[in-house]
């Protein structure tokens, strides 16, 4: 590779090759052991992963597809499963601080119509609040969460019904391989649940970069197997995991927005995506060129290895685990202040001075909550990654 490349072209060829190249091969080794019909690769994160794995195995017997599927479009077949309102918010993956706003974008309800339901509520739309607050018996913010529950409920027999039928047109065998980011799986839990409505039914083997079978908040009978991490993969895997989780979901974007559920347009269940977010500002144009180029990279490095210009290497993911670990400060600079879209748009790692969150804790809470890097947001403002990643490895034994 030349010197000359960017540091994103670098990133994605030194880092994110390596890792793809073997993911790709531990890929086939389970479809094929599982006797797979096909191998779905779900949107988004499975978007380069599919481009690697095609470049890689042009001549694999076992046909690859591209399911647009996302949270939001499963959301309506995982709902009407559960009775209970605490496990209906379960499914929209609350932050430990969720704003009315987000919860609403959830369950893809308008932000006009968010602030009417928060008005009647009494609740600031914009602010976030702990988790437990939306559980909680008799707050205003769980009648908040109560309304938009119903509502969702009116229109999820429809998307989910919609949600079935794209799964049979688009056609996956008896027997198929989900590939995805993983952890808690629950897009194959709602594949799952959306047999009950299809023609054809499907067994699905889940294969995920890392799996979290422990802690599923879904059907642990689902068939799953993680790469990076797994049951019975060392405890220091996990935190290596936890630590690079951020960085891989930033790699792992797509060039389209999110599936937001499905239409039909001449007979035919299409999906209906959401706005790309990466829009026209400078921070924007730079995150999307700083993604397009690292996927560059990768790719660039798939070649090399099809056309034995690069070694295999044993382990894999070694260079992802030093750069999210251990980052050198033009990593942090590099990757800080680049944006990343869930719900709403925050930097990877990007802390204000110290001296802020002395005077407000509140607000380190909220910022270091909605950073995806988090390892990186603790160097960036401590300055110091010995004392950042004992901080950060104190509080995932603590959440663990």
């Amino acid at each position: 590779m030349s010197t000359g490349e960017s540091y994103y072209f670098r990133l994605g060829y030194d880092v994110f090759g390596p890792l793809v190249v073997g993911f790709s091969g531990w890929l086939l080794r389970e479809s094929r052991e599982y006797r797979a019909e096909a191998i779905a690769f779900c949107a988004r994160d499975g978007y380069i992963l599919k481009d690697a794995f095609d470049l890689l195995y042009p001549d694999c017997e076992i046909p690859t597809k591209y399911l647009y599927v996302s949270r939001a479009s499963t959301l309506p077949t995982r709902i009407l499963a559960q009775k209970n309102f605490s496990d209906v918010l379960d499914n929209a993956h609350l932050r430990k601080l969720t704003s009315p706003a987000l919860l609403a974008s959830r369950f893809n309800l308008s932000h006009e119509r968010a602030l009417e339901l928060a008005k009647r509520c009494g609740v600031d739309v914009s602010s976030p609040v702990p988790a437990g607050r939306y559980y909680a018996d008799n707050s205003a913010y769980r009648r908040f969460a109560e309304l938009l529950v119903k509502e969702y409920r009116m229109s999820a027999a429809e998307g989910s019904g919609l949600f079935s039928r794209y799964l049979d047109e688009v056609g996956t065998g008896t027997r198929a391989v989900i590939v995805d980011v993983g952890w808690n799986g629950s897009t194959q839990a709602a594949m799952e649940l959306a047999n009950k409505g299809r023609r054809t039914t499907t067994e699905y083997l889940g294969c995920y970069l890392a799996a979290n079978k422990s802690e599923r908040l879904y059907d642990s009978n689902l068939k799953v197997e993680g790469y990076l991490y797994d049951e019975g993969h060392p405890f220091s895997d996990w935190f290596h995991v936890m630590e690079s989780m951020g960085l891989l979901e930033f790699f792992l974007g797509a060039p389209h927005g999110t599936t937001l559920g499905y239409q039909i347009v001449d007979d035919v269940v299409v999906p209906v995506l959401g706005e790309f977010e990466f829009d026209d500002s400078s921070e924007g144009r730079r995150t999307k060129e700083a993604l397009e180029q690292m996927h560059q990279g990768c790719l660039a490095y798939v070649r090399a290895h099809c056309s034995s210009k690069v070694p295999c290497v044993e382990n894999a993911a070694h260079e992802l685990i030093e750069v999210c670990s251990d980052p050198s400060d033009e990593d942090l600079y590099m990757l800080g202040d680049l944006l990343f879209f869930e719900g709403k748009a925050s930097r990877l790692a990007s802390p204000r001075p110290v001296r802020e969150y002395l005077r407000s804790p509140w607000l380190l809470a909220s910022e270091f909550g909605a950073s995806t890097w988090k390892l990186g947001f603790l160097c960036r403002m401590l300055r110091s990654r010995a004392l950042a990643r004992t901080i950060y490895r104190f509080l995932l034994r603590m959440k663990r």
